[in-house]
């Protein structure tokens, strides 16, 4: 934690060549995150597309997972645990998509698991466009880019500290979450 990324909601980091290609039936995210103020709005801490295929980030002080799934239609799943984690201090946090399963936890404990179609991004329509569509990611930044490093506006931008982001193409464990979560990798 001592070199962690800060933000004040004028920056971002854009990440090129993030895009998805097909259908995800697995992902983690993963991050020790610090927010120092109320954190009511919300907060993008790694975002794909905005919310058309996923957002991991906080929103009204808990950790929020949105992603979009194969059930048919536009809108995303949002999901948003029960921890407040804007309090001022560190905490690990995760958020982890297994076929269908959507799970977020908050320093190593499960906070709220739900059900929700069974891949990310399949099938989904977004302004008549049929997935996947390039599109590019984010960290600190909640975004609707449809260019490289083309942010529209920053509603969602992080304020505070991020460190040890992690993005995994399978479903951790909650023991794997333990493992690693006070290990640099």
């Amino acid at each position: 934690l001592g070199n962690a990324l800060a933000f004040d909601k004028s920056n971002r980091v854009a990440l090129d060549h993030f895009e998805q290609d097909g259908d995800i039936a697995e992902r983690s995210i993963e991050a020790w995150i610090k927010i120092t103020d109320n954190g009511r709005d919300q907060r993008a801490i790694l975002s794909y597309d905005r919310d058309e295929y996923f957002r991991f980030g906080v929103r009204n002080r808990k950790v929020m997972f949105y992603h979009h799934h194969d059930t048919g239609h536009n809108d995303a799943h949002q999901m948003t645990g029960n921890t407040i984690v804007a309090d001022g201090n560190w905490h690990h946090i995760a958020a982890v998509f297994d076929n269908g399963e959507a799970y977020i936890y908050v320093d190593g404990v499960l906070d709220k698991k739900e059900v929700d179609g069974t891949n990310i991004g399949a099938n989904d329509l977004y302004n008549g466009l049929q997935a996947p569509l390039k599109r590019f990611g984010f960290i600190g930044w909640g975004s609707e880019a449809k260019v490289f490093n083309g942010g529209t506006s920053n509603n969602t931008a992080f304020k505070g500290s991020i460190d040890e982001l992690r993005y995994w193409s399978k479903a951790l464990t909650v023991g794997e979450i333990n493992a690693n979560m006070n290990k640099e990798l």
